[in-house]
């Protein structure tokens, strides 16, 4: 079948098939490491959060220990939206402050 389909083409068109399918990997390997790192940082930010918990050996409801949880995932899963968090915390907590976490 593959020979078929080479003596069909000339060297020009063989050239361009042979790029388009290079371009077409690159694509779908980008597909599939964007698919494992989506499936990795929502594990990895897990980890940091629930490692913070122990070592500060604190419950949930402590505003400080959720602030650095909440950082430590934001850094982990979209590290260019920090500062945007860090913008609600800034502002005295509001934002846990009425969930009176």
């Amino acid at each position: 079948m593959h020979q078929s389909l080479a003596t069909n083409l000339s060297a020009d068109e063989k050239t361009k098939k042979i790029e388009a399918l290079k371009k077409e990997l690159r694509d779908n390997k980008s597909v599939f490491l964007k698919f494992h790192d989506a499936g990795e940082k929502p594990m990895h930010a897990s980890y940091a959060v629930a490692n913070k918990i122990a070592r500060d050996s604190k419950s949930f409801s402590d505003y400080e220990l959720i602030k650095e949880c909440i950082d430590e995932v934001i850094k982990i899963m979209c590290p260019d939206k920090l500062q945007e968090f860090e913008r609600v915390f800034c502002q005295g907590g509001l934002l846990l402050d009425e969930l009176k976490i």
